[in-house]
């Protein structure tokens, strides 16, 4: 059979129309497929969620709701931990003064990270998942390492609250203001210095003050600090370095002196007290001193009294002597 020079070509290009329809077909069947049935989306169930967060699809005069991601909630006890493996906490001094940004940047990060952290929490939350009953030397000896960035709960007296200017990464966050106070807990005569960002009502900073409060904050680090005793001279500008844990939280409570409060705490009547005893061992000396100055002078005149009793030559006056008489002299 004699094939002309058209029907060449058609031949030609036959097998390239075939291949072409072939994958305009697939195309299409896989979009059918794809497309979403009408009847299925109107029977998936919807999830509240504000309709604000999950955009719809419209088809016609329908708009479709998708369904929201539901999000699984974080356990209480876990909100209120702290990533510990942060690498700004691998910067802190410990021990050390607080370092400033020029100092240490990644100390200055870890502070300002943990301020902030804790100002979110809840304080209820706080409360309810602090560490209870920790000593007070666990935080200053080297078993403190084992303490770091826990939550710890402390009550005493508050003996001091000063208010300073926040890191100006805080004042970014929206935290302008931390109160700084120093709390000394039951039964120890050394302070706890705690940052906190909320001043509970009545309370006033750079004031003098004395409020039994409870306080639930983070172990940051045993801080470096200059205390008010100076070293030395009384013109010597140097003051005392001690050591105290630095501790950083949302807020204090009030709560109530407890019933026998020892007065190592430094609150309260104990000066007073201080006082009253000086006074009282004072008059004790006085006291002791008289009642032997009056003995020794009693003492000294029976002495005496004795010594001449005892005195051969001690007799009766001789011109008083009756000679006369015949009665014998003693």
């Amino acid at each position: 059979m004699h094939i002309t020079r058209n029907q060449s070509i058609r031949f030609r290009f036959l097998p390239t129309l075939v291949c072409a329809l072939v994958v305009v077909f697939a195309a299409h069947a896989q979009e059918a497929k794809e497309a979403p049935k009408l009847e299925i989306i109107q029977t998936m169930p919807e999830l509240v969620r504000d309709p604000a967060q999950s955009p719809g699809l419209t088809i016609g005069n329908q708009e479709l709701r998708q369904p929201a991601v539901p999000v699984p909630e974080v356990p209480e006890a876990q909100r209120v931990l702290v990533e510990k493996e942060l690498a700004w906490f691998k910067f802190v001094e410990d021990p050390g003064p607080v370092r400033s940004e020029e100092q240490n940047k990644g100390e200055y990060m870890a502070y300002s990270h943990l301020v902030s952290f804790a100002a979110k929490q809840d304080s209820l939350l706080l409360a309810k998942y602090s560490k209870k009953n920790v000593p007070y030397r666990n935080l200053v000896l080297d078993v403190r390492s084992d303490y770091y960035l826990d939550l710890i709960h402390l009550e005493g007296r508050l003996r001091r609250l000063t208010s300073m200017k926040a890191t100006q990464m805080l004042i970014n966050g929206g935290i302008e203001t931390i109160y700084e106070g120093w709390l000394f807990p039951t039964e120890v005569y050394n302070p706890v210095c705690i940052l906190f960002t909320e001043l509970p009502p009545g309370f006033v900073p750079d004031q003098d003050i004395d409020r039994w409060v409870s306080f639930d904050g983070y172990f940051f680090k045993l801080m470096h600090y200059e205390s008010g005793e100076k070293v030395g001279k009384v013109e010597d500008d140097r003051y005392r370095r001690r050591k105290a844990p630095l501790l950083m939280g949302k807020t204090v409570v009030p709560v109530a002196t407890p019933e026998g409060t020892s007065m190592v705490s430094f609150g309260g009547a104990f000066v007073p007290m201080v006082v009253v005893a000086i006074m009282l061992i004072v008059l004790a000396i006085i006291g002791f001193a008289v009642y032997f100055a009056r003995a020794d002078k009693k003492f000294k005149s029976k002495m005496i009294e004795h010594q001449t009793s005892k005195n051969p030559f001690a007799g009766p006056n001789l011109d008083e002597t009756d000679y006369t008489s015949t009665t014998p002299v003693d």
